[in-house]
């Protein structure tokens, strides 16, 4: 069995609140999933660590947080939970980050939310290069990746949101750990 952390992303308040569009909020989706997810890998037999953080001043203090975290748990795959934005309403999909070494997963998390939701697969993103960017910043030995579930701001996208789906489709991407 793997060890795994489930990062939440975002704060409820303070620094690092997520995005809102449609009447919905990052940082509250991203825990429901988040809690789905947990609860399915442990029904796996697998040990899992929620990462959450309620309030930071900072998004800096935020991510320093869970990484430190992270480090300190040394899991076999970290896993954190988004939910995407653009200033464009047209934007939609899913999108999963990570590196080369759980490229695989990445594309197997993608294309299951993008079949079982009828969304665009924008597929694997490479985060090596911009690993600050997408949150990942100082897992360079933890094996990471940032699952972006859809768009907040497309009201289609946000239409067809359901937690429990979303975490099904994540959990199954990862089952091969």
């Amino acid at each position: 069995m793997a060890v795994y952390t489930v990062d939440f992303g975002h704060t409820l308040s303070g620094g690092d609140t997520g995005a809102g569009g449609n009447g919905l909020r990052e940082e509250k989706l991203t825990r429901e999933i988040g809690n789905l997810v947990v609860q399915g890998l442990r029904k796996e037999g697998h040990t899992v660590y929620p990462i959450q953080l309620d309030y930071a001043n900072t998004m800096v203090e935020s991510l320093n947080y869970r990484v430190n975290k992270i480090i300190s748990i040394k899991p076999t795959q970290s896993i954190s939970i988004h939910i995407n934005a653009a200033t464009s309403t047209d934007a939609t999909g899913v999108e999963v980050w990570g590196d080369n070494l759980c490229k695989d997963m990445c594309l197997r998390i993608s294309d299951n939310i993008s079949k079982q939701f009828n969304l665009a697969n924008r597929g694997f993103k490479n985060g090596c290069e911009s690993l600050a960017l997408v949150g990942l910043y100082g897992l360079s030995n933890v094996p990471a990746l940032l699952v972006e579930c859809f768009f907040i701001s497309n009201t289609s996208d946000c239409s067809k949101y359901n937690a429990q789906k979303y975490a099904d489709c994540i959990v199954s991407g990862l089952s091969l750990i």
